[in-house]
């Protein structure tokens, strides 16, 4: 198989046993690529195992129709066969990672090219080694054995997206399926028609002048900002803050949109209101969701915001780990959002009564820090657990989804709206398998409580009525 050479005549067949086997030799060897790929790993993805249970089974079945159920010791060969080829992909995958990990730093003007090329030749290996397996199976009409194990491996490998079993630090976190590869492979042959492909989720990043971005955001910040305007009356005010910090997905950029639209139609931010944006598509329209920009922007709130009767909503949506919230936009260096960093921008802003929802991986490990009598705080999933939905193309998050695009659209109440959404998302966890619980996190600080109960009954005498 590894050599492309024809077998003569159909192996003897395998038992069972051999076939479980075999099947957990190619998970052990997905692991091994994955944790050469990762250099330094931080955890395991229920993810990774699901695509891969998904690649390996829409094989078997396809191979079952295809074959029929006359003839299941030969097919029962070819499952085995099947097997030792993703073993043998793997562990190539895995050896050849291990000079890019060691050299990364100096191939990395070379990445974009490096990468695709190797993973487009070791697909076109495997395929041509399928092939031979199919003339193994289907002797007596070798002429369409290739064709229909073509279309075995392929419909799989276009259908399920790649995830790691195993992640680290340095794992991408797009989709690596081969729709993307074909993006990638397309931008570095084409760098003229960049900025039109990085329009697609997965496609590659534009050509920009990082120096002239920096440079505008002292006045984007400054048109921004300068909408936002101060408390009139005596009534408290509710004013929103939101940030979509990574730009690895188009959600977040997408669910933050809508969730400040929500707000200034539903709850009376419009004019009270701001968004920062990692995304190519808005560099000269909406200011950088940087640390540095939002630290900037929690200030100018505080300027404007009555300390006693005000209170800010902040929500971020983004990719996150534990005690870290993902801040990227590719070929710019920005730095993370920790729960010290976010602390002292809140503190340092004056801003003492605070809702704030975080929708990220792990994004409970911010509560310990920002808990304050003062603070109600939601996050999509607890400090140990990931939260999910965070996808191109998608126009909600599982934790946005629910919370706003559901249980905010029905309740005033923040506490009560929480309550529905948390039961909506286990439910959506409970119907998708190998979805360990995000278990959403409130805290609740009894101060704020008392701020929001009238606020929250004045929303909801101004909704409009519903028709009978």
């Amino acid at each position: 198989m590894l050599t492309f050479r024809r077998v003569s005549r159909p192996a003897p067949g395998v038992g069972f046993a051999l076939l479980l086997t075999l099947l957990a030799a190619w998970f052990a060897a997905v692991t091994l690529r994955d944790a050469v790929e990762a250099t330094v790993i931080e955890g395991f993805s229920e993810w990774g195992i699901a695509s891969g249970l998904a690649l390996w089974m829409a094989a078997i079945l396809t191979l079952l129709l295809i074959a029929g159920w006359n003839s299941p010791p030969r097919l029962a060969r070819v499952l085995a066969d099947l097997a030792w080829l993703g073993i043998l992909f793997e562990a190539l995958m895995a050896v050849g990672g291990l000079p890019l990990a060691i050299l990364s730093p100096s191939l990395a003007e070379y990445q974009s090219f490096i990468r695709p090329l190797a993973a487009w030749s070791l697909s076109a290996w495997f395929l041509v080694a399928v092939w031979r397996l199919g003339e193994n199976l289907w002797r007596e009409r070798p002429s369409f054995a290739g064709l229909r194990v073509l279309a075995v491996v392929l419909v799989p490998l276009l259908v399920v997206p790649a995830q790691s079993v195993v992640f680290g630090p340095t794992t991408p976190r797009t989709n690596a399926d081969i729709w993307s590869l074909s993006r990638q492979a397309y931008t570095w042959a084409a760098p003229a028609n960049t900025a039109a492909s990085a329009e697609e989720p997965g496609g590659g990043e534009p050509s920009v002048d990082i120096e002239d971005v920096f440079a505008r955001q002292g006045a984007l910040l400054a048109a921004t900002l300068g909408a936002v305007r101060p408390t009139a009356g005596n009534e408290s005010q509710l004013y929103f803050l939101g940030a979509a910090p990574d730009a690895a997905q188009d959600v977040f950029a997408r669910e933050v949109n809508s969730v400040k639209a929500l707000f200034d139609s539903r709850f009376g931010t419009r004019g009270h209101s701001a968004i920062l944006i990692n995304s190519y598509e808005t560099l000269h329209t909406v200011p950088l969701a940087s640390a540095s920009n939002l630290k900037t922007a929690l200030k100018a709130f505080g300027g404007v915001m009555d300390r006693d009767r005000d209170v800010l909503m902040l929500f971020i949506t983004t990719h996150g780990a534990k005690g870290i919230l993902s801040v990227d936009l590719p070929g710019f260096p920005l730095n993370p959002i920790t729960p010290d960093s976010l602390a002292a921008a809140l503190d340092d802003s004056g801003i003492r009564n605070r809702v704030l929802i975080i929708s990220a991986c792990h994004s409970g490990s911010f509560i310990p820090r920002l808990a304050t009598p003062h603070t109600l705080i939601m996050t999509a999933a607890s400090a140990e657990r990931t939260s999910f939905g965070c996808a191109n193309g998608r126009e909600w998050t599982y934790f946005g989804d629910a919370l706003f695009n559901h249980a905010l659209r029905e309740e005033t109440s923040f506490v009560k709206a929480f309550a529905k959404a948390e039961v909506l998302i286990k439910y959506w966890e409970y119907w998708r398998i190998f979805l360990k619980p995000s278990e959403p996190q409130i805290s609740t600080g009894p101060e704020i409580v008392k701020l929001l109960d009238p606020m929250e009954e004045s929303w909801k005498a101004k909704q409009p009525v519903p028709d009978q």
